[in-house]
């Protein structure tokens, strides 16, 4: 029998939210394991939320001396970092064979990439499907998007105004 994942659909439900329908292989009591956000299931199907968080992929803040606050961390905590950052890779419960990786970066506090001191990148798998759904919930979206060989970026705002960056790496399932 084949991976539940294989009967995927998008379907749109009620207030244009997008959901994802997968169908559960008839006469088993199976769940999709881990990773998946079920929001509720029927005796034949999981509806789980298209578009959504997997991981932490940076953490980034500004220092006055962002060379000094590097070897601080070096010294005292063991973390290695270029000017790029320190990179911190890691395998999801939910997919082993996937790795993800987090940076961690510190930016002089003149840098005009982050408005507030701090920000955090979550890893998205299905960015487009999230922002649509997080425009539909009201939540500010940066029309700013940037796209590279690393993956593409988008910008939301908390309900405090915290600017937080959104990354789908390239190759992302979907």
């Amino acid at each position: 029998m084949g991976h539940p994942r294989r009967a995927a659909k998008y379907r749109d439900v009620g207030h244009r939210r997008r959901f994802m329908i997968i169908q559960r292989p008839p006469g088993t009591g199976q769940r999709i394991a881990g990773r998946d956000a079920l929001l509720t299931t029927t005796a034949r199907f999981i509806l789980i939320m298209a578009g959504r968080i997997v991981g932490i992929g940076g953490v980034f803040f500004k220092s006055p001396d962002a060379t000094a606050l590097r070897s601080w961390y070096e010294q005292h905590l063991g973390i290695s970092a270029s000017s790029d950052g320190a990179i911190f890779p890691w395998l999801s419960k939910g997919d082993p064979a996937g790795e993800h990786m987090t940076v961690w970066s510190v930016f002089p506090s003149t840098s005009r990439y982050m408005d507030q001191p701090f920000m955090i990148n979550y890893i998205v798998e299905g960015l487009d499907e999230l922002l649509d759904t997080l425009g539909a919930q009201g939540v500010r979206i940066d029309p700013k998007r940037e796209n590279h060989d690393y993956g593409q970026f988008a910008w939301i705002y908390d309900l405090d105004g915290n600017k937080i960056e959104l990354w789908e790496p390239p190759g992302n399932p979907r």
